[in-house]
């Protein structure tokens, strides 16, 4: 007859439901956790300055947020400083193929597929866009391909 470790600890006829339990552990932990920060929070806020505490805050240049991040370790994947700062987030739909061919460029060669999306689109207006207009030769490019697209 084989036991069970779960009906051994708990008794023959009680089970014990250790997920419900480190459920509730971890809830009450986040809950402490949250009171503590409040706390600490409120106790910042109402413990005056001494003067000393003052001269350090004026002596002391502001530090852009940037630098610090840069200056901390942190642990994953190291952020690299872009040059170009891309800013506007935007989805694109890709048809499979498309897809397929930028999946196989970022295993391949290592470039993130919105680098290489983000690098055709300012090849394209680079040599088409002037003074923010279209050139003729790139409006009719982009209606054949539209043309190709919806068949």
């Amino acid at each position: 007859m084989k036991t069970n470790t779960f009906d051994i600890m708990a008794g023959k006829n009680e089970k014990v439901d250790f997920l419900s339990e480190i459920g509730s552990m971890v809830k009450n932990q986040k809950e402490e956790n949250q009171i503590l920060r409040r706390k600490k929070a409120e106790n910042k806020a109402n413990e005056p300055m001494l003067d000393a505490e003052l001269e350090k805050d004026e002596q002391q240049p502001v530090v852009d947020t940037v630098e610090v991040k840069e200056a901390k370790k942190t642990k994953g994947r190291p952020k690299q400083i872009l040059k170009v700062e891309r800013v506007k987030p935007m989805n694109v739909w890709l048809d499979v193929n498309t897809h397929k061919m930028l999946g196989r460029i970022k295993v391949e060669y290592g470039i993130e597929m919105k680098d290489v999306t983000y690098i055709a689109i300012r090849k394209f207006l680079d040599e088409h866009m002037k003074n923010g207009e279209l050139d003729e030769k790139g409006l009719s490019y982009l209606e054949n391909k539209q043309k190709e697209l919806n068949g």
